[in-house]
């Protein structure tokens, strides 16, 4: 709790709400020695109802962990935090300009410029940062969007170093990781995907369970076999995928049971007989 004090609790801060006597007076006596012109912005949360729920912050917490970000006049931020780096692409997405597409996407990138430093000391990152702003045809508006994100940065209290625009809008820095970011430290890995981000479709499942068919039938596992699948594989497999189940029961001369089971991963499945 200090330390979140000592290095989040800045003049830029207007209050600093605290749910507990005892943290509360901890609080004051570590900015009596720190700095004791903030202790006045220090609140006591005295009401008997969620401070969190209170305030809103749980929701504000769900959207801080959603990768895309919507700004203001329509336009949009996506993050995507990798091993290697994070990536922020600025979007147009739902504004449309009364000028030029220029000057549209000058607008554009000016107000992504905030939000994304913004975006940075809210979810914590850190390391390399990769900003793809909009394609910009005009040097001027380039380099006021660069001189503007340098400012900005001057404002977060984590060290930053910042590299040159290129000429397709690409802007790289780094920034120094104090602690895990908010998604590292609030999510765990997808036991489903392991942290990809993506499974199999269910075309590409359907085919491995086609070619474990055929062995299956080769070995001669009898004229029935049975089938247990995800239920949305069961559906795609007496769906659109009929043909591949007709092709064993044509030609092989066996029958597929196909049986559900909510509880297996979509991947998964288990044939026998």
């Amino acid at each position: 709790m200090l330390r979140t004090v000592r290095d989040m609790f800045t003049h830029a801060i207007q209050e600093v709400w605290v749910d507990d006597d005892e943290r509360f007076q901890e609080i004051l006596e570590f900015l009596e020695q720190s700095d004791p012109t903030l202790v006045p912005r220090v609140k006591l949360f005295r009401k008997s109802t969620d401070m969190m729920g209170a305030f809103a912050i749980d929701r504000e917490l769900d959207k801080a962990l959603q990768p895309k970000v919507w700004l203001k006049s329509g336009g949009s931020l996506v993050i995507n935090q990798t091993e290697a780096l994070v990536a922020i692409d600025v979007n147009t997405g739902k504004f449309v300009g009364s000028t030029s597409l220029e000057d549209t996407v000058f607008a554009i990138n000016r107000e992504a410029v905030r939000e994304i430093v913004r975006q940075l000391r809210l979810r914590n990152l850190g390391g390399i940062i990769v900003i793809d702003f909009i394609d910009m045809e005009d040097s001027a508006h380039r380099q006021t969007i660069y001189d503007e994100l340098r400012q900005e940065l001057t404002l977060d209290p984590a060290r930053t170093q910042l590299l040159p625009m290129s000429d397709i809008g690409l802007v790289q820095l780094t920034r120094k990781r104090s602690r895990p970011s908010l998604e590292r430290t609030l999510k765990r890995e997808c036991p489903y995907c392991h942290g990809s981000g993506r499974i199999k479709s269910l075309a590409t499942i359907c085919l491995e369970i086609r070619r474990a068919l055929l062995v299956a039938a080769e070995r001669g596992m009898g004229d029935q076999i049975s089938l247990v699948v995800h239920p949305e594989v069961s559906h795609y497999l007496q769906g659109p995928l009929r043909e591949l189940l007709r092709e064993l029961e044509e030609v092989h001369n066996v029958e597929v049971i196909v049986r559900e089971n909510p509880l297996c991963h979509q991947e998964q499945f288990e044939i026998s007989e």
